[in-house]
């Protein structure tokens, strides 16, 4: 039996087991779609509508604040964007000054990604 609130969220991740992780976790409160890539997750974002994004920070084909970047100048705040990284490549502030609702960095603990998650698409 599903439980999810129907709020969408997108997990774009090229570590397939982390994607899997995080949508298990994520499927009993949210609707959770996957992306390997930013540039399929920015297909996916044309297509319909998602509530929130959680990205990784370094992918194949660009990286977690470029999508960032990309998702704010054409959602706005519409859709709240929280970053993991495993690297710290680019602080937590300049990811939050860039549009992050938040950073979390890898390991990560499900509970705060959830307690996020909850709160920004509650709005």
């Amino acid at each position: 039996m599903q439980h999810f609130s129907g709020k969408k969220v997108l997990i774009v991740d090229d570590d397939e087991d982390i994607r899997a992780l995080l949508c298990q976790v994520l499927r009993k409160d949210f609707q959770v779609f996957q992306a390997s890539s930013g540039n399929e997750a920015w297909t996916m974002l044309q297509g319909q509508d998602f509530d929130a994004v959680v990205s990784d920070m370094r992918m194949p084909d660009g990286t977690g604040d470029e999508l960032l970047l990309k998702i704010k100048k054409q959602f706005s705040d519409k859709v709240p964007v929280i970053i993991i990284t495993a690297f710290s490549d680019q602080p937590a502030e300049y990811l939050i000054q860039c549009g992050a609702s938040a950073v979390f960095p890898k390991p990560f603990d499900y509970e705060q990604v959830i307690t996020s998650l909850n709160s920004l698409t509650s709005r």
